[in-house]
């Protein structure tokens, strides 16, 4: 497979699952793709294509790190916020981590608009 096509196809997924995540309800199905994106990158094959290692590869890898972390992170809290509903907590809570998750999907997309990657750590 020619590399350039190769980076345009990996970067056509990237948007798709920011997509996925911005959607919320197919939220999930986005995680799961960065999950098996991730571990592809970290193996060094995609498929019948081995993947180099290079910038290419870790702007790819730092972004589905950063949307799948997001995805795991908002889901605790959100989580946490709706168990505590009942005794009000729990609505400062959910505020504070939909406010934290458009900062990150808007963090993210102008990365990825920019081609850098995410500071993962």
């Amino acid at each position: 497979m020619n590399s350039a096509r190769y980076v345009r196809i990996q970067r056509l997924i990237v948007l798709l699952t920011y997509g996925l995540h911005i959607l919320v309800v197919p939220a999930a199905l986005g995680a799961l793709i960065n999950a098996f994106k991730i571990r592809q990158y970290r193996t060094g094959t995609a498929g019948n294509v081995t993947v180099a290692a290079g910038p290419a590869t870790f702007f790819f890898l730092s972004h589905h790190q950063w949307l799948l972390r997001t995805f795991l992170i908002s889901l605790f809290f959100a989580a946490m916020g709706s168990g505590t509903l009942y005794y009000g907590v729990g609505y400062a809570v959910l505020i504070c981590v939909l406010l934290w998750w458009i900062y990150r999907m808007l963090r993210g997309l102008v990365r990825y608009a920019e081609n850098k990657p995410m500071p993962v750590a």
